[in-house]
């Protein structure tokens, strides 16, 4: 049974997916692209139970009012596990942007789920938190005082959420300098050595998420099993071409991709590979795919912005116009004495 405030806001804590209200899930349908974070290990872990695998350590708050006879939700808040270890606490929230600072239920909600963690899991498990910045930074305070667990001195990231439709999105060929050839492809087991370098190197560069070489390659037969990356090869006569480049789209819904690695090899950067293959990868995701969203989190000071923005990821890049749902997302650390960090 939800538990119920003295302003009556209701919390819902669900250990298994297939507990989450079926109303719920249809909010979370509605707006794909922010829900990113949520749906999609929901539905997996919903169709894992399915399937009769037993799910240990999973965990869904879901926050909401009755308003008449309509269900408000204000805040769901997750705990889940991905494909390279613990996620961080994901926090969603489908009241709009333009709307978090003045609601004072949202702040209701926030202590409500930081509450339901305490009493649920370890409080090492909660090393990070992620979410649009308000509430990411109302939890860390909460978190803090309830628990004492300072946060990092700096946010571990500091993005904006953008998105690319069929409609933004530029299709486009890049050419090549004389003598030099490129494939874009769907990686294969024979490509898991090319697709693990660029694995170790993209976390090489993602403190506190390094990976060991081992995690590498077991990130990349992941990742090639489930058919979840893209390869940019380059060559150039008569050398063979090697792989420089790779895409990552891991948390999906039927109509929403998320981007969720772009890397390229330094020694092959300056050549446009990673927007070529962003590219690529977009429109396969159109086209056979039938994705009508592609998301991405991109870091505010990332150059890699403007790659997007060239692709026609909205609201980032140099100068880009206003875009509904760009939005400012902050994921906060804790103090790495008194947590065990996760990998997402």
């Amino acid at each position: 049974m939800p538990s119920v405030s003295p302003q009556g806001l209701q919390t819902l804590v669900c250990s298994k997916a297939s507990d989450v209200p079926s109303f719920v899930i249809d909010i979370l349908f509605q707006d794909e692209v922010h829900s990113n974070v949520v749906l999609p290990t929901l539905l997996k872990c919903a169709l894992l139970e399915r399937m009769g695998t037993p799910l240990l350590g999973q965990l869904w708050i879901i926050c909401f009012v009755w308003n008449g006879n309509i269900c408000e939700i204000k805040l769901i808040a997750t705990c889940t596990d991905g494909m390279m270890g613990k996620y961080p606490v994901f926090l969603y929230s489908p009241v709009p942007y333009s709307s978090l600072h003045s609601d004072p239920s949202i702040r209701t909600a926030l202590d409500a789920a930081g509450r339901e963690l305490f009493k649920n899991v370890s409080t090492r498990r909660v090393y990070s938190v992620f979410g649009v910045d308000i509430l990411s930074r109302t939890f860390v305070e909460i978190w803090t005082k309830n628990t004492r667990i300072q946060p990092m001195a700096e946010p571990y990231y500091s993005s904006y959420i953008s998105y690319c439709t069929p409609q933004t999105f530029i299709n486009k060929s890049l050419t090549l300098p004389y003598g030099e050839y490129c494939d874009l492809r769907q990686a294969t087991v024979n490509d898991r050595d090319g697709v693990a370098r660029l694995n170790y190197i993209f976390a090489k560069d993602s403190e506190p998420f390094i990976l060991t070489w081992e995690q590498a390659y077991r990130e990349a037969d992941e990742l090639i099993h489930k058919g979840l990356v893209f390869v940019h090869t380059l060559g150039k006569e008569p050398k063979p071409a090697k792989i420089v480049s790779l895409v990552a789209f891991t948390r999906n819904t039927e109509k929403t991709a998320t981007i969720t690695k772009v890397v390229t090899d330094p020694e092959a950067r300056g050549r446009k590979c990673a927007e070529r293959l962003t590219r690529f990868v977009c429109h396969q995701l159109f086209t056979r795919g039938r994705k009508e969203n592609i998301a991405l989190f991109v870091g505010v000071n990332n150059p890699a912005a403007k790659v997007y923005q060239r692709v026609g990821f909205v609201g980032i890049g140099e100068n880009p116009a206003p875009a509904n749902g760009v939005e400012h997302w902050v994921e906060y650390g804790f103090d790495r004495q008194q947590v065990d960090l996760g990998h997402w």
